[in-house]
């Protein structure tokens, strides 16, 4: 790597991190319900509060962009790397991922190498859950609060479509997952229950298992693929469970968008959508309602208070 990537070491027990901007990671995050987040003086605090590795503690210092996590006796330091996205970024770099020129024009490649994507193949029931419960609604102001609810007490008292749509498939999803399959077979699966689109499995794939080939094209990244002259149309349910989300297999990849942007962007896909995803939501000077977690995410990531750092456009 070279001198101002990303780098991090294992002591015993400690992982320290170095150049990965954490408020900015977490901020787009399908985990994050199961992380207990808060402020200490100077330091942004985060802890794994349920799921696997419960009880991992981290603490960021946002002016030295350094990360000191105590890894608990129930957690190994590999799964530790998943939910801190070092394995993703050790995957996504080591082969030397360039831009492609679209981007340049766009958004500051450095910015991109500050973000990494945690991710949780034992946590992958919550994952699928907080995707379905964000749909069309306020991630922070909702969905937290309707995960908190169904983590802590194991039921979500709620007349909004989004809980209803989720408890007529709960069982179904449960029974998906225990077999344990191939992500993408995996996947293909969940895309066949009603309720569960090409969008919701593409963000499945990125935030349960760290496929960074995989992103959902969400209003914010259908706006940034507008504004480069990326288009393209949507897939069937059919063709992606037909292909079992493969697009290099689909007939339909000539005119599919994600079939485009993954062949543009390869395995930067789920990280410039994440990037994309954040800036976005963020570019306005105005606020919106925010609650806790947002503001304190917001207030320890330069890149989320000044979005202009990164977009150039």
């Amino acid at each position: 790597m070279e001198n101002n990537d990303p780098s991090w070491r294992v002591d015993d027990k400690t992982i320290v991190v170095k150049g990965i901007d954490y408020p900015l990671s977490l901020y787009h995050l399908y985990l994050l319900p199961l992380l207990s987040i808060r402020r200490e003086h100077r330091w942004f605090v985060f802890e794994k509060t349920h799921g696997a590795c419960k009880g991992l503690l981290c603490k960021y210092d946002k002016e030295a962009l350094e990360l000191r996590c105590t890894i608990p006796d129930t957690c190994t330091p590999n799964y530790a790397f998943h939910l801190l996205g070092i394995t993703t970024y050790k995957r996504v770099w080591r082969r030397r991922s360039h831009a492609p020129n679209v981007l340049r024009s766009s958004i500051l490649f450095d910015c991109i190498k500050k973000i990494t994507i945690p991710f949780s193949p034992q946590d992958k029931y919550y994952v699928i859950t907080a995707i379905i419960l964000s749909k069309n609604t306020d991630y922070y102001i909702n969905t937290l609060r309707w995960m908190n609810e169904l983590i802590n007490k194991g039921v979500v008292i709620s007349r909004s479509y989004q809980v209803k749509q989720f408890l007529k498939i709960k069982q179904r999803i449960k029974k998906i997952l225990s077999r344990d399959k191939e992500p993408l077979i995996e996947a293909a699966e969940l895309l066949s229950l009603k309720g569960i689109g090409v969008k919701s499995v593409q963000a499945y794939l990125l935030h349960a298992y760290g496929l960074t080939r995989y992103a959902p094209i969400d209003r914010y990244f259908s706006e940034y693929l507008r504004l480069l002259g990326i288009k393209g149309r949507l897939p069937s349910k059919k063709l992606c469970i037909d292909s079992r989300l493969n697009c290099s297999r689909c007939r339909y990849s000539g005119e599919c968008i994600y079939a485009q942007v993954q062949r543009l962007f390869g395995d930067l896909t789920g990280i410039i959508q994440s990037i994309i995803y954040c800036l976005f939501r963020t570019k306005n000077t105005i606020r919106r309602r925010e609650n806790r977690v947002e503001d304190t995410l917001r207030n320890f990531s330069e890149y989320l208070e000044h979005p202009s750092l990164c977009l150039r456009i």
